[in-house]
């Protein structure tokens, strides 16, 4: 349970991971942070949500609030909202699912892992029930972390596969609305993607990290031609939302100094000044509602314990980032999935709860202004 409790915070990459082991051992100076200043600033009001329990929850994804799909980290088995209740779906036989995304009420993607972990899967919704779909796979394996929809035919899913040498390489895949196809990308040793975020059909951003000696970050663009690697400040990048092309924000785990926020103006990514909870944070998930309104979430006691901790969840107001304060359940809670609705601004944030015989379901609703 340790180990696989534990996998959770980096959406299963394996470089985080050691980076994460790098980290509870790394003691820094950490930025000392008035909470009560940050709780004056709380831009929403967070409640848990009641839903089936599938053992924690690792993705969100909704075209609207009346058609939310949640996918397990440790079950095939998905919640649905239907705008009054959440149902729990049977998806097909999987190791892990990764990440759900919603292209309409008759098509939902998923991917992540076949039950031996060692290739990928793809999933698909259409209406009425959960089927794997065929997609590349490679003599020695490989993963699918993330995907986002630019259309019902055209998608894109990001993560590594395994070289002769069983190094790790940036994988990208794109489904043309018939099948799915492995795209170009550049060979970079030790390199994982891990979450992507479109902008346009030729503004694609996609971000990860590269293992090795020397970790850095991974940040990779597509113009909609091919897809080069930019460069961006030393970190294990988990998450990306993207607003415009001059607007792009990532965060995960800044090497030796826990949690970090990048952005993209257009020009360079740059390090931006965020909340620093300790040395064991992790930022798994962003999602924006406007330039400024963004959100960030993950886990601020990273582990196998919780530390009695509420889900970490920060807030951009166009200004500065701060701690949104959320409440906690069992002995803490870990987030993995942002959610958000411009037109009503609610916010889903989905994890698992460190309950006493292993992980639950959590999931929390938070309303702005109140």
């Amino acid at each position: 349970m340790t180990s696989r409790k534990f996998r959770v915070f980096s959406q299963c990459s394996l470089f985080t991971v050691v980076l994460l082991i790098q980290l509870t051992v790394v003691v820094r100076a950490q930025e000392s942070l008035d909470e009560s200043a940050l709780a004056s600033t709380a831009a929403a009001t967070f409640n848990f949500v009641q839903t089936p329990d599938v053992l924690g929850i690792g993705s969100l994804s909704g075209d609207s609030e009346s058609d939310i799909w949640a996918t397990s980290i440790f079950s095939p088995v998905a919640l649905h909202f239907n705008g009054s209740t959440w149902k729990a779906v049977p998806m097909a036989a999987a190791g892990r699912v990764n990440k759900v995304a919603v292209v309409s009420p008759t098509s939902v993607w998923a991917v992540g892992q076949q039950t031996n972990e060692r290739f990928s899967q793809v999933q698909h919704f259409n209406g009425t029930a959960w089927s794997v779909v065929s997609s590349p796979h490679f003599a020695a394996g490989e993963s699918l972390s993330s995907l986002k929809a630019i259309s019902a035919n055209s998608i894109f899913a990001v993560g590594s596969s395994l070289d002769n040498l069983n190094n790790r390489i940036p994988l990208v895949e794109h489904f043309n609305g018939t099948k799915w196809s492995v795209v170009s990308v550049p060979h970079i040793t030790g390199g994982e993607l891990t979450d992507i975020a479109i902008i346009s059909p030729s503004d694609v951003w996609a971000v990860g990290g590269v293992s090795g000696a020397t970790p850095a970050a991974l940040t990779m663009h597509f113009n909609g031609v091919q897809w080069s690697r930019v460069p961006a400040p030393a970190a294990a990048l988990l998450a990306v939302t993207a607003l415009a092309t001059n607007n792009v924000w990532a965060g995960g785990v800044q090497i030796g100094r826990s949690t970090v926020i990048e952005h993209w103006n257009g020009t360079a990514w740059k390090i931006v000044t965020s909340p620093n909870t300790g040395n064991v944070s992790v930022l798994n998930s962003m999602s924006a509602i406007s330039p400024s309104d963004i959100w960030a979430a993950g886990c601020s006691t990273c582990g196998d314990v919780g530390g009695g901790s509420p889900p970490l969840i920060e807030h951009w107001n166009g200004t500065a980032w701060t701690i949104n304060p959320a409440p906690t359940e069992f002995s803490g809670v870990s987030a993995n999935a942002l959610l958000t609705f411009p037109s009503s601004k609610h916010i889903f944030v989905g994890g698992f709860a460190f309950a006493q015989f292993g992980p639950t379901s959590a999931l929390l609703k938070g309303v702005e202004g109140q």
